[in-house]
């Protein structure tokens, strides 16, 4: 099981760097006053990070929520009174 998830790690990483030699061209970016060049593919990787940052903030709420609505329970262990 352990060699399954490394060969999968091994493949996602080989996937990875042939996405970044293939969209290693620079591009230019301004926002906001703000002028850059990268390569696509950080400009990808940094989109894809915005994003799920934005993700989690959004899905937050709602587990604060849910947290708060749970009763709290204890983990004593029930003591016999023979």
């Amino acid at each position: 099981m352990k060699s399954l998830r490394i060969i999968f790690i091994l493949i996602v990483t080989l996937l990875l760097v042939i996405f970044s030699v293939q969209n290693a061209e620079p591009t230019c970016i301004a926002f906001l006053g703000f002028e850059a060049e990268l390569s696509k593919s950080i400009l990808m990787l940094l989109c894809v990070a915005v994003g799920s940052i934005f993700t989690m903030l959004a899905f937050l709420p709602g587990l604060i929520r849910k947290k708060k609505k749970q009763p709290e329970t204890t983990s004593e262990p029930p003591t016999a009174n023979d």
